[in-house]
């Protein structure tokens, strides 16, 4: 059998309500020579049977099934090992790409290059809330490290992780791979056993961008990232489950910096590792139980600056109330006169009463720490006692034993 041009990776684990969907996405590109490789991570409901179904009626689907559970990284990892196409696409289970996806790189494979890197479309969920829908689509206009420029060498992990200022962009579903790059990262991945789901981007994506040669990108938008808040980065019940996740992606960038000889891998490894500590500290900020004896003082003194934090925001927003008021003024007239142009939004701003817009702003306000957590929560002042990991490990073991 020919070795098709694409392979397309679909971990899959609990997306029952997705999987058809994205499935479908894929059967039905308009370039036809691709593997659909679907990775069975043992879940519990009917998502692996709704596959078979799909594979029995297509034969460029394959199923692999893991032995156990083995976490969102090492499904892919799995992928890797059989893909047997020249580039592959990592889609992720609830999302789905465009109809013209796999057509729209052909031309860029022209030059051979390792990455090939895509814009997105952000869709949100009919049953979530509203503010959730409205934080979602806020990653239209934040940076995502795309570059129009063609990057070389170390340039590349440079560019995703040093580069920006906020939490940075180190997603793969955007990206296309060349195979042979992924084999290659495979001989350093293979050493981290701990499964890695939330983070299991970051990880993957430093060892590709810190071996790859050659990047370039288009603008066009051939994935579609959808809102799914039964997810572990959106569901609240799995903080601690995320938690420790990101506690072993810091282990993971320890072991993978001192394997990796390019010029910026310990520098990337220690920056990751700082905003994931940050993350986990944010993520802990109302858990009682992270407080002990030992760190008690300094979670306290973590918790009032929290404190000081929101209560700036408040002095903020009622100074300026009257502004914000005008501003919201502005959009409803705006929206009143292009009501046409509007109405086939989803979130139609001459739909959105001023408590909605607020909200809105406050939605977006309050993802802000998530995304450049490292210098929102950790002023020069005291950053080496808020991400110490001695304390931040400390105070996971309080938890544990609480």
């Amino acid at each position: 059998m020919p070795s098709p041009l694409f392979s397309l990776i679909i971990p899959v684990y609990n997306v029952q309500a997705y999987i058809a969907r994205c499935l479908e996405s894929c059967i039905h590109q308009s370039f036809s020579d691709i593997e659909i490789l679907v990775i069975d991570d043992c879940g519990s409901d009917e998502s692996i049977h709704i596959a078979q179904a799909y594979a029995a009626q297509d034969c460029r689907i394959s199923i692999i099934h893991n032995a156990t559970n083995l976490g969102t990284l090492h499904s892919h990892m799995e992928g890797i090992k059989i893909a047997r196409g020249a580039y592959v696409l990592f889609v992720d289970a609830d999302d789905y790409l465009t109809p013209t996806a796999c057509a729209t790189l052909c031309p860029y494979l022209a030059k051979n290059p390792d990455i090939i890197h895509f814009k997105a479309r952000y869709q949100g969920e009919q049953t979530a809330p509203l503010l959730a829908n409205l934080a979602h689509k806020t990653r239209y206009i934040l940076p995502t490290q795309w570059s129009a420029k063609p990057l070389r060498d170390s340039e590349i992990a440079h560019n995703f992780f040093l580069k920006s200022k906020h939490f940075p962009k180190f997603t793969i579903w955007d990206k296309c791979y060349k195979t042979e790059l992924l084999r290659e990262s495979l001989l350093y991945l293979r050493h981290i056993s701990t499964p890695i789901c939330i983070v299991d981007d970051m990880v993957l994506f430093f060892v590709i961008a810190s071996l790859a040669k050659s990047y370039t990108s288009t603008r066009k938008r051939l994935i579609c990232y959808c809102l799914n808040q039964t997810s572990i980065s959106q569901d609240a019940r799995k903080k601690q489950r995320r938690i420790d996740e990101m506690r072993n992606a810091i282990e993971a960038f320890e072991i993978l910096s001192k394997m990796l000889e390019t010029r910026d891998s310990k520098q990337i490894a220690h920056t990751m590792s700082d905003h994931l500590r940050a993350l986990i500290l944010l993520e802990s900020r109302f858990d009682k139980s992270c407080i002990s004896n030992e760190g008690g003082r300094q979670t306290t003194r973590f918790c009032n600056e929290c404190m000081a934090h929101l209560t700036h925001l408040a002095r903020f927003c009622a100074a300026h109330l009257a502004l914000l008021a005008r501003f919201c003024l502005a959009l409803s007239r705006f929206s009143a006169a292009h009501t046409a142009r509007l109405a086939l939004a989803r979130f139609s701003m001459a739909r959105l009463t001023l408590p909605a817009r607020l909200c809105g702003f406050s939605a977006v306000l309050g993802s802000f720490p998530y995304l450049c957590a490292y210098p929102y929560l950790y002023p020069k002042l005291w950053q080496t006692q808020a991400l110490d990991p001695a304390l931040t490990e400390r105070a996971n073991l309080s938890r544990e034993v609480a």
